[in-house]
Order: structure tokens, then sequence, then C-alpha cells
């Protein structure tokens, strides 16, 4: 995403409300009348790569998007006088008139695995259903191994080195010329669940805590796991006066959501898997780095006075303890700012998961498995159709709608400063997402051992991955075997 992220990080300071013509998105012959007179609150901005796209007239034809419900909004809005409904609006009017199409969202169910369940039923049965088709990442081996899905590298005008998609994660996701899920801006959710570290501003200054001294220590290398642990373990304050650690006093730090403790190798740059020279997939982070690493994280939530573990249950959950003040420091994705914390009283602000020290170069941050990965049902005959309609609409996004969200949303809207926003760029732009988060379940939960080690408080990674070992290589094998070509059908 690095390129989107130097195109966002130069309106920093600045409320972007854009809405391109059609030449914005890539027609660069004339102005879309569409765009300036049905939009006028937004000013056009000048943009530099076009979509290549030919012109085409599709007769009204419907581009039919199946797409979990909760995500419904990352292809279809109705006109709300909020901006970021209104910025997806107007994205489909450009695209419909552009090419004379119906864009149209077709409501999945929310239950992760009857959501492919839908799709890999449609395509057994022969039901041209859908020409693009969204849902959970982490679920991505449902359809993959039920073999329904094309190629996205085989879709004429779908174009991966353009800046609307992403290419470290796509090619990280290619094997032997097969590409099955496409990742871009087109996922608006991609965004949203990247995961950072969100505090309490005045609950820090309590402590003696001010942003300047956090923002300075972000900047300047050193916000690292120790300071973390330095910062938490003095914030422990028994509000209800009871005389014990409960869930109604204030801690430093406190999770319960698993997702809480995928982040760390990430935000320590400790590659979980990798690729070798034929492409197979290699198992990259059962070392003694990331036992210590599992280490310091046991210790920040189960040792570390300042930390907790909530249990969950109940009508509180990880979100209701922050907005009740009752946690200082709260790791969680992007996704919070735009829906639970919106009427939080107290002012919050967010910068990185800390580095594992000072020698790492870069703050790095998670993208939880939850976001839209889009793909083609196998039931699709004319991919020029969805190639050049998934194109449009993945470029309009990229200028159009994602700076809105990222900037509109997320750093004004919601920011009170813009060294909160630089904090917020500096998050988005070092997001990172293993391949095999993709295919976690499937692989024996690989990806996720490291955060039943910490729940667990096991630090001992290495001989689990042993045991588990023979089973999880054969799963591999069999992931790896789903991007050899097919045999041609008698």
């Amino acid at each position: 995403m690095n390129r989107i992220n130097r195109f966002l990080s130069a309106a920093v300071a600045a409320v972007l409300f854009i809405c391109a013509s059609c030449s914005a998105a890539g027609d660069t012959g004339g102005k879309s009348d569409l765009s300036q007179n049905a939009n006028s609150d937004f000013v056009e901005e000048e943009t530099t790569v076009g979509d290549d796209l030919p012109q085409k007239n599709f007769d009204g034809r419907k581009f039919r998007v199946g797409v979990r419900t909760p995500a419904e909004y990352e292809i279809f809005t109705e006109l709300t006088g909020e901006v970021t409904d209104d910025a997806i609006f107007y994205r489909n009017a450009r695209i419909s008139e552009r090419f004379n199409v119906e864009i149209t969202a077709i409501p999945i169910s929310d239950i992760p695995d009857t959501c492919y369940e839908q799709l890999v039923n449609s395509v057994r049965a022969g039901d041209d259903a859908y020409d693009l088709f969204g849902c959970y990442v982490y679920l991505l081996y449902m359809s993959a191994s039920a073999r329904v899905l094309r190629n996205w590298l085989e879709v004429d005008y779908i174009d991966t080195s353009k800046p609307w998609w992403n290419s470290e994660i796509n090619d990280n996701a290619t094997i032997n010329g097969i590409l099955y899920g496409l990742t871009g801006t087109l996922a608006i959710t991609y965004m949203q669940y990247t995961e950072s570290m969100f505090y309490n501003v005045k609950a820090a200054e309590d402590h003696g805590i001010t942003q300047d001294m956090l923002y300075d220590l972000v900047k300047s290398g050193s916000w690292t796991i120790d300071k973390l642990s330095e910062y938490v373990s003095g914030m422990y304050a028994d509000l209800n006066g009871n005389g014990r650690r409960d869930i109604e006093d204030r801690y430093g730090i406190g999770a319960s959501k698993p997702v809480s403790y995928d982040v760390w190798p990430a935000a320590f740059d400790i590659k979980l898997t990798g690729k070798d020279s034929d492409g197979y997939i290699t198992v990259e982070y059962i070392n003694e780095r990331t036992v210590t690493a599992l280490e310091k994280i046991i210790d920040l939530f189960h040792v570390n006075p300042g930390g907790i573990i909530y249990e969950g249950g109940g009508t509180y959950n990880d979100h209701t303890y922050f907005i009740d003040d009752k946690i200082v420091f709260f790791p969680t994705y992007l996704m919070n700012a735009f829906f639970e914390l919106r009427e939080m009283e107290n002012p919050y602000s967010i910068i990185p998961l800390p580095k594992w020290d000072e020698n790492q170069k870069k703050y790095r941050s998670l993208v939880i498995d939850g976001y839209t990965i889009w793909q083609i049902p196998k039931t699709v005959e004319d991919t020029e159709f969805v190639g050049i309609i998934t194109e449009a609409l993945a470029a309009d996004t990229y200028y159009n709608v994602y700076p809105v969200f990222y900037d509109v949303a997320m750093k004004n809207k919601y920011s009170q400063d813009e060294k909160t926003a630089e904090m917020v760029d500096l998050v988005v732009e070092n997001a990172v997402f293993d391949f095999s988060f993709m295919y976690g379940v499937y692989m024996e939960y690989l990806p996720y051992l490291f955060r039943f080690h910490v729940v667990e408080r096991n630090p001992d990674i290495i001989s689990d991955y042993k045991r588990k070992e023979k089973a999880i290589n054969k799963k591999i094998q069999l992931v790896y075997e789903l991007y050899l070509p097919e045999e041609p059908e008698n």
C-alpha cells in the first residue's frame, strides 16, 4: 500500500472531499456531468495514474456483487449525507454512467462458514448468481479448496501493478501464477481492520504521560514493547475500592478478543510464513525469537500489574472497557474509530503498536484477518465484463472513496490534531498481512498458535509446533496443490 499512502499522506492536515470525474478514474478524455453536478460538495482532485480501460457500453447490464451484510457499504450505499456513504454512492454513479451498468450488492450471510457455503453451493449448482464475491479473508480456503474460483491473473483488464491493488499481499498470495483472492482499496475493510494502539489521552496524562511524549517516542524510534510494559506497570487502580483486582478496576492494557494477541509477531517484524524458490510455502516463525516474544506478551497481560486479559461475557467487551476509562492502552483495529468509539466522551489518540526494540527498522501493523477478499466465481463466463467493472470500481475507490474514509472519517472527524493524523499515516503505511491467515484454519491454525500460547501462559510454542508439524506440513502440501493447474476435463 506504499503508493496509496504516499498519496494520502500529502493531505494529512486537509479534510478531503474528493469526487473526481470519470477522467480521474482513468477515462482521460472529458469530464462527467454527473460527478460535477450531482456531487457539488466535492472538489475534484487531479490524478496521475489512469485505469487504461476501454470505452464500453454494457446496455444497462447488472454487475452483481455478493458481499456479507456488515460490509455491504463497500459496494453499495444510499445517499445519507454522511460523507463516507455519499462517496460510495457517487462512485457507483460514475461507473454506472461511464459503462452503462447497474451495480448491485447481493447481501450474504455474515456467518463466516455460511457466507462461503453460499458461494460454493451456488457454483456447484451451476447458478450464475455473482459476478464478484467478497467474504472474510481468513476463510478463503473454503472456496479455493472447493475449486469454485477463477484465477484473477487470467482476467483481462485486472492490472495488479496499479496502485489500487496491494501488490505486496497479492504477490505473496500468488503461487504458480495463480491468485484466488484479490486485495486492494476496493476492500475498505482492509484499512479498517489494520491494528494500532489506541490510548485514553486523559488517563495517560493522569500518569504523567502526555501526547507529545508518546509522539516523540514514536518518531524517535524508541516506542518499544519494553517501554509499553514500563508505562503499563504503574497504571493499575482499584477503582471500586474492594481491595482486589477485578474487571471494575483500571488497567494499563487489557484485551479479551483473541485477535489482540495475533498482532504481536507482526508488530515485532516476525514473519510467519514465506515461499521458497519453487513457490512452496515455508514456516518461518517457529524459533527462539518467537519464544522470547511470547514471554514478553505473556508477562504484559498475565504478570505485569497493569495488564489484564478479560474473560469476556455479559454486555462488556474490549471497547466498552476502553470507553469507560478502565483501559489506558487498547490494542485494536481502526474499525473502532468508525463505529464503537464515535461517542466516547474522553479524548483518545492513536499510535503504532510498539516495536520489538530500537533496532527494528519500522513499526508494523497487522491487518486483522476479517477484511473482505474479492473472488471471481467459476460460473462467470464473461470475464472481460467483470474485469473492466472491478478494475474501474477499484481505481475510482482509490482516488475518490478510500481517501474520504481514511482522511475525513479517520484522521479528522475523530482525531483532534495533525500529530494524530501523522501517527495514523504511520500505522496504515506499515500494514502487513501474512498469506498463512488465508488458510490458517485449514493449516491446523498455524498463524494462531501465538494467540493460543498467550492465553494459556505457555511460551513453549516450539514443542507445540513439533507435535503438529506433520499435520501442518500435510495441509501445506494440500494448499500448494490447490495452486497447480487443473487437469482439463474430458
